[in-house]
């Protein structure tokens, strides 16, 4: 399998799914390549050329590939269907707590659970609102955060593709108010692969 990767509108990686021949896992190799820097041509569907070795490599056991589904988000552009999958993507990294999330850039974080859900709705311009739950549902506004704490979200909302999850973390309608709390980002890759935070850097 391959994908795009969104960037507010534009195109920001290719990543590659293959999975790995000697694996009784169902693990999987993923490959992710970034724009190249000296273009020679403009492949359709996107115009863009990507650099045909790897910016980064790694295996996972688990991939989501984000949607986007008809909400109240999506509607107004119609930016819903199959032709949006892939926009986003977010993996296991090694840890059933550590993912890393591919649009834009590339962000690796950590979870309070192992995520059992993930949603890539497209809204205005092309802006992709992604976001995560797992499995004590917590859920997780991507990239940047905050991370909505499940124990403050009412028991009756459902968690599902229709939900759109920034306004309930900041709606004073609620009965009471959303706990957050900021995501823990260990690192984040920009689409020129340079660092653009580190946990350890910070450190």
């Amino acid at each position: 399998m391959e994908f795009v990767t969104g960037s507010n509108g534009g195109v920001a990686f290719r990543v590659s799914i293959l999975a790995k021949d000697d694996s009784s896992q169902n693990e999987k190799i993923v490959s992710i390549f970034k724009q190249s820097d000296n273009p020679k041509q403009f492949i359709p569907p996107f115009f863009v050329e990507f650099e045909t070795n790897p910016m980064m490599m790694f295996q996972t056991k688990e991939i989501f590939v984000g949607k986007s589904e008809k909400n109240k988000v999506t509607e107004f552009e119609g930016s819903f269907g199959s032709q949006y999958d892939g926009r986003s993507l977010l993996c296991q990294f090694g840890s059933e707590r550590i993912y890393i999330f591919i649009e834009r850039n590339i962000t690796i974080f950590l979870t309070e659970r192992k995520v059992t859900s993930f949603y890539s709705p497209i809204g205005h311009s092309g802006v992709l609102y992604a976001w995560a739950v797992d499995e004590q549902r917590n859920i997780y506004l991507l990239p940047s955060g905050p991370v909505l704490i499940s124990d403050s979200i009412p028991k009756s909302l459902s968690i599902d593709a229709t939900l759109d999850p920034w306004d309930i973390a900041y709606d004073n309608t609620l009965e009471s108010k959303i706990k957050t709390k900021k995501l823990t980002t260990i690192a984040e890759l920009s689409s020129r692969d340079e660092i653009i935070y580190s946990f350890r850097s910070k450190a």
